[in-house]
């Protein structure tokens, strides 16, 4: 079962709509795209992240040194507009 588009998986989508060629790992994710709320705990950035995956909004990948990073997948902003509005 899909859990629900969060606000914080908004901010995370916004930021891979500006800079689709993206990728960081949760940790920098957390640090550096999100950096205006520091309050964000990597929990929910990573949890966030797995929704994100889960619906292909974002893909996870190994990276050669063994880090996980996330990139925006391969669904078009326009598909999340018309999910948000059902």
């Amino acid at each position: 079962m899909e859990s629900e588009i969060t606000q914080l998986d908004e901010q995370i989508l916004y930021y891979m709509e500006l800079h689709p060629h993206a990728a960081d790992t949760a940790e920098g994710i957390a640090t550096w795209w999100l950096k205006h709320d520091n309050r964000v705990k990597l929990s929910r950035v990573k949890g966030a992240l797995e929704n994100l995956v889960e619906r292909g909004m974002a893909v996870r990948r190994k990276s050669q040194d063994g880090h996980i990073l996330y990139s925006k997948g391969n669904v078009q902003l326009d598909h999340f507009i018309k999910h948000r509005c059902h």
